[in-house]
Order: C-alpha cells, then sequence, then structure tokens
C-alpha cells in the first residue's frame, strides 16, 4: 500500500494525529511508505475545473480526507542543481523535500521524502518524523534511523539511510523554496489505487522557508487554475480517457518545484536560490 496524500485534515488547526507510539506515525494513515506510479498533469481553467468534476462525478468518490493543505520544502543545493536538473526534464531526476497536511507545530509528524522519476515512472520513499526532529536531522545536527514499525513501517531504516545518502552525495543541501497549495482528492469508485487530485492557490516562497511559514509568496499559476493529476499504477482506465478527449484536456509538462524556480529566474525573487 501507499502513502497517500488522504493522510490530509481538513483543517490546518487539526494538524497533530494520534500517533503509533513505537515510530511516531500516524494512526489513521494505514499506509506505507514506498510506491510507484504513473502520472499524468493537466493544468485547468475553473470552467475545465467543473466541468471534468460534472463528467466524472458517477466514476469517482471523495477520498477519505478529501480536503487538505499541502506544504512542501524542497532542499537544493546553493547553485539549484536539482532544480536545474528538473526544469530539463532528463530521463531521470530527484528531488528531497519535507511534506506536512496543515502548519506542522514542532511535535507534529511530518515526512521526509525522497522522490524520483525514471523513464515516466515516479518513485516515492519517505519517512515520518516529528518536524524539529527532521529539521534537526537534516541539518546534520544528527542522524537518525526510525525503529521498525508494527504496522508495515520495518522498512524505514532502509528509507533513512538513502536519505542520509542523497544527503552525503550533494554537498551542502538546504532549504530552498516553500511550496503550498489546497488540495482536492477522488478516487475511482471501482479501483481506489486511481487517485485524482487537484491543486489550486499553488504559492511559491524562497524568503524565510520554513514549514510553519505562513501563507505567502508568488502564485505559480494565474488565479483559478487548478493543477490535476492523475496517479495511476498503471494504465488510465479507458472511461477517464474517453471523458479527458471529450472535453479537449491535454496533459501538459508541469513540475511544482521546476517551474516556481524558472519563476525565480524571470521574477527576479532569488531569495536563497542562486
Amino acid at each position: 500500500m501507499d502513502y497517500h496524500d488522504t493522510t490530509t485534515p481538513t483543517q490546518p488547526s487539526q494538524m497533530r494525529p494520534v500517533a503509533c507510539a513505537s515510530c511516531s506515525m500516524p494512526s489513521s494513515s494505514g499506509s506505507s511508505s514506498v510506491f510507484k506510479r504513473r502520472e499524468k498533469k493537466y493544468r485547468l481553467d475553473e470552467d475545465g475545473y467543473r466541468s471534468i468534476l460534472a463528467r466524472m462525478a458517477d466514476r469517482t468518490v471523495e477520498a477519505d480526507y478529501p480536503y487538505g493543505h499541502i506544504r512542501s520544502l524542497y532542499y537544493d543545493r546553493p547553485d539549484s542543481l536539482l532544480a536545474q536538473r528538473s526544469i530539463r526534464k532528463p530521463v531521470f531526476k530527484e528531488k528531497l523535500r519535507v511534506r506536512s497536511y496543515g502548519i506542522p507545530g514542532p511535535d507534529d509528524i511530518i515526512f521526509v521524502e525522497v522522490k524520483r522519476k525514471f523513464k515516466g515512472v515516479v518513485y516515492k520513499r519517505r519517512v515520518p518524523m516529528p518536524r524539529d526532529a527532521a529539521m534537526r536531522y537534516l541539518a546534520g545536527e544528527w542522524r537518525v534511523s526510525p525503529p521498525p514499525c508494527p504496522r508495515g513501517q520495518g522498512n524505514a531504516r532502509q528509507i533513512t539511510r538513502e536519505i542520509t545518502w542523497m544527503l552525503d552525495s550533494y554537498e551542502s543541501l538546504q532549504p530552498t523554496m516553500l511550496i503550498t497549495y489546497d488540495r482536492y482528492s477522488l478516487v475511482a469508485a471501482d479501483d481506489p489505487t486511481l487517485r485524482i487530485t487537484f491543486d489550486s492557490e499553488v504559492r511559491w516562497q524562497t524568503e524565510d522557508p520554513r514549514l510553519e511559514s505562513p501563507v505567502a509568496g508568488e502564485l505559480l499559476d494565474a488565479p483559478g487554475t487548478y493543477l490535476m493529476e492523475v496517479k495511476a499504477n498503471g494504465a488510465m482506465p479507458l472511461w477517464l480517457v474517453r471523458t479527458m478527449s471529450r472535453l479537449d484536456i491535454l496533459p501538459t509538462s508541469v513540475s511544482k518545484y521546476g517551474d516556481s524556480y524558472r519563476s525565480t529566474q524571470t521574477a527576479g525573487h532569488l531569495g536563497n536560490i542562486r
């Protein structure tokens, strides 16, 4: 099973979940920390968003936690190597980020993630940690290896070793950009592994990039734009392909971090990005 974004609380103020005593894993997640899938992305305006929702109404249901506020803190080198690789669209690319659902307090659980893409397939591995502990770990003050969790978290140590390897391989990784957005999540009624998400109010900021920073920064797209993502373990179902075709919705190349980095170059908001 996968760690999906259905763990998002409906309000940022509801951040603190009940945790597993042995591994600080939110007991409500019911997911593992490793997955691979294919992702297709689309940009929609308000009319396109409402049209696709109406067409999919009899084929989809809301995810367990359909509404959430997501915050991703991206780490990069001072020369922005990872961002530059992202916008070049190579066969292989990887990112290191920390993700929270809502604005986290010092002891709230967040997720340290390595996200890789190879030949169109996305691989994500992530491990839960309290926010302040994760920040100290990523800053190099100490290294942690979370104990195995009896509910499927026995791979936490291996994932932490992979994250540590990435920190050691890329010198001087530091938090460079915070990206925030609101997400609405659906799943296919007959296949809950098929997830369809809609992200709005996508903002990026390089000044004071912290998970607990207030919502601020620049909009990535024009107001009223939705980033739709279809996330599937296999091929997209025929009914969804036909729906997209009838609405003339075409896939586009989107990388929130890469596109936001490009915006820093054109807008002159360099902040921590060099």
